[in-house]
Parts: C-alpha cells; structure tokens; sequence
C-alpha cells in the first residue's frame, strides 16, 4: 500500500506538529525546573548567609564574654560588701531618676560574676601566668642545636 502524496503531506505535518507540541513541552517543563532549582538555591544561599551571621554573632558573644568576665590582670580586687561608701571618697553626682539600687543587685557590686565564681575554682590555687613555661622558638632550637655536640660519624676515623 503506498500513501499518496497527499498523504505523505499530512502525516508530515502531523509529525511537524507533534515535534512543536514537544519541544514546547520540553521548554516549559525546563523552565519550570530552572525556576525551582534557582528558588532552593536561592532559599539555601539565605538560610546559609543567615547561619552565618548568626554563628559570627555567638562567636563575638563568646569572645567578649571570654576577654572581660575572665580577664585578671592581677589580684582580685572584691568591692566590700556594705552598701555604705567609703568615707575618703566624695558621693559620686547621679542623675535625676537613678536609683542604684534599682539597677544593679548592690551599689559595689559588679554586673557580671567573677572567673572563680564562672570555673568554681580557688584563685589562691590557679597556677600564675609566669608558672608556664615559655614556648620554644625556633631561636631556642637553632641554639640548643649548636649547643650539643656534634656526633662523629663512625668509619676510619674512630680509635681502636
């Protein structure tokens, strides 16, 4: 049986058709996975940034907790414990409406605890800074290098 060609006209055309409704599926079905892929990419990226941002915030956090509630230069100083002030220094001014009281726990008393009371360690007992030793440097290497006697190498040269 052979087609006319006519016939052979329209199948083509059909198939021409069939060809364009694909590859119009296939544009639209593409656009819509790029549109997906770049909204999680997108939400990803935010979600990423915002980790981010908050993970640097507790590290500043942690970090001036660490450099001002653990610092101790030297002997601890502990304010006394009587709210009434000692009687060389003058009142300190105060602003219209400050009430001391209301604001921190005692007039003396500090904002934020001391290290002993954060490690629950005895400060008597905590090893000085000068107590460590120092790290070597390659300075002390080289030196303690020179220092030490060379080693003969063995062969015709040693007595016997």
């Amino acid at each position: 049986m052979s087609l006319s060609i006519r016939e052979r006209t329209i199948c083509l055309l059909k198939i021409i058709l069939l060809l364009d409704l694909m590859s119009c599926c296939l544009k639209c079905l593409v656009s819509k996975v790029e549109r997906r892929l770049s909204e999680n990419l997108s939400r990803r990226d935010g979600e990423l940034n915002l980790l981010i941002r908050e993970g640097e915030n507790v590290t500043s956090r942690l970090r001036n907790v660490l450099t001002t509630s653990l610092r101790s230069p030297g002997p601890v100083f502990r304010p006394p414990l009587s709210t009434q002030p000692p009687r060389h220094s003058p009142p300190e001014p105060q602003p219209r409406g400050f009430s001391p009281g209301r604001y921190s726990p005692g007039r003396y008393s500090p904002g934020r605890p001391y290290r002993s009371e954060l490690t629950l360690e005895d400060e008597t007992t905590r090893p000085l800074k000068s107590d460590f030793p120092r790290s070597r440097s390659m300075s002390d290497i080289r030196q303690q290098q020179q220092q030490q006697p060379q080693p003969q190498p063995q062969g015709s040269d040693s007595p016997k």
